[in-house]
This record gives C-alpha cells, sequence and structure tokens, in this order.
C-alpha cells in the first residue's frame, strides 16, 4: 500500500501543477483532461486488473498493449500542440524584434538630428 500512496501522491501534485500552469482559452478543457488522466490513474494504481478488463472487453489483447495504444495518439496531440505554440511564440518574438528595430532606428534618427 505504501507504494500505492506515493504514486497517487505524485499523481495529484502533477493535476495540480497542470491546472495552475494551463493558461488561455482551452483552460477548462487541460484542466479537464488532466483530472481525466489523474482519475484513470488513481483508478489504475488502486486497481491494477482495471486496464487488462478493459482491454479484453474492447477485443485487445494485452492491459499494455492498450494503454500504449492510447499513449501514442494522445503524445502526438501534445507534441502538435507544444509545436504550434513555439511556432505562435517565435511569430510574436518577431514582432516585437521588428518593433523594437523601428523604435530604435527612430530614435537613432532623432537623435542625429539634434
Amino acid at each position: 500500500m505504501g507504494i500505492q500512496l506515493v504514486l497517487i501522491l505524485g499523481v495529484l501534485v502533477s493535476l495540480w501543477l497542470a491546472i495552475r500552469a494551463s493558461a488561455g482559452s482551452y483552460r477548462i478543457l487541460r484542466a479537464l483532461g488532466s483530472f481525466t488522466v489523474a482519475t484513470a490513474t488513481i483508478l489504475s494504481v488502486l486497481n491494477p486488473d482495471l486496464w487488462q478488463r478493459f482491454a479484453r472487453w474492447l477485443g485487445v489483447g494485452r492491459g499494455a498493449d492498450l494503454v500504449l495504444y492510447l499513449l501514442v495518439p494522445t503524445i502526438l496531440v501534445s507534441a502538435t500542440q507544444t509545436l504550434a505554440r513555439i511556432r505562435r511564440i517565435e511569430r510574436r518574438h518577431d514582432e516585437l524584434v521588428r518593433l523594437f528595430a523601428v523604435e530604435r532606428a527612430i530614435t537613432d534618427l532623432h537623435k542625429n538630428k539634434l
């Protein structure tokens, strides 16, 4: 039972950090997704045979295979979202650099006239 408590505590801390860190227009979806993953993880820790039974019900051979099948698209979606976020940040960075360069050029032009 000791390892289960450690795992559940880790899941709860991860859930708290994920909800706290989420921002933007999809905050509620991220919170619901984090809560769903945390709930499934806690249920898995408390009842390790759960995935095996669910896999059999879906027609998958083993619970470990089902977890893998669920993780692959999850990781792909996460990677895609992260890439899109990085591109948005890069575009915003470029806009700020251009704005700063124009502002600096105007300031330098005014200094040279004086």
